[in-house]
């Protein structure tokens, strides 16, 4: 295997998506166990959503359970919809959801300078730290939130 193997630059498809997963998920198991593993690693990515009344998704929440956190990976509203406190609604109830049904104690996001810090904030969120080695003087914060 070593003797033929070459490195090129792919896109990240769902087979290599499955590859790569598959084996960090395989590699921590090994790592903490597999009792750790199941109690406590991530889940898949969840969406609560909005839908308009054709069925089609005009805004939601991506989040999952990891580690006993509750990850919002992210949250996103079609324009027509923002200002109408639909993004609050998506934050509170990934909240309540991973608190109550995912057994999650804390809530992390990430945020860059230029979207939603001040709504994060607002919500009861709490920079932890911000990393500001980005181009054009963007910052990348990280907020946590007690459950």
């Amino acid at each position: 295997m070593l003797k033929n193997l070459k490195t090129k630059r792919s896109s990240f498809n769902e087979k290599s998506k499955t590859i790569i997963r598959d084996g960090f998920k395989n590699h921590t198991a090994e790592v903490v166990g597999e009792k750790i593993m199941k109690s406590f690693s991530g889940t898949e990515y969840e969406l609560y959503g909005f839908y308009d009344d054709n069925e089609k998704l005009v805004g939601g929440i991506v989040y999952r359970n990891l580690w006993g956190a509750l990850d919002i990976k992210y949250i996103y509203l079609d324009k027509k919809l923002r200002g109408l406190k639909l993004g609050k609604q998506l934050i509170e109830k990934a909240l309540e959801i991973g608190k109550k049904e995912l057994n999650c104690n804390v809530a992390y996001l990430s945020t860059f300078s230029f979207q939603a810090l001040g709504f994060y904030e607002k919500l009861g969120f709490k920079v932890e730290f911000t990393r500001d080695k980005f181009a054009n003087n963007i910052k990348e914060h990280y907020l946590v939130k007690m459950l």
